[in-house]
């Protein structure tokens, strides 16, 4: 879901919680929408570069992210 709602344009944040939110209502309908929206990005060429790079930055861990001692 990440991947066509604005891919390398959103923060590891972001990406996560849309792929937690299509995990957690999968259906026919949604994975049809998801095809279509992933050839209208292809096209238009939408979220390829990031605002500061030309892909993705590379994941440093969470904002979210606890330490246990």
């Amino acid at each position: 879901m990440a991947q066509c709602s604005g891919r390398n344009l959103l923060s590891w944040e972001d990406r996560f919680d849309l792929d937690v939110e299509y995990v957690q209502n999968l259906s026919f309908g949604m994975d049809i929408s998801i095809i279509f929206r992933t050839v209208r990005g292809i096209l238009k060429k939408e979220g390829i570069s990031s605002e500061t790079s030309v892909t993705m930055e590379p994941f440093r861990g969470s904002a979210e992210q606890t330490t246990t001692v």
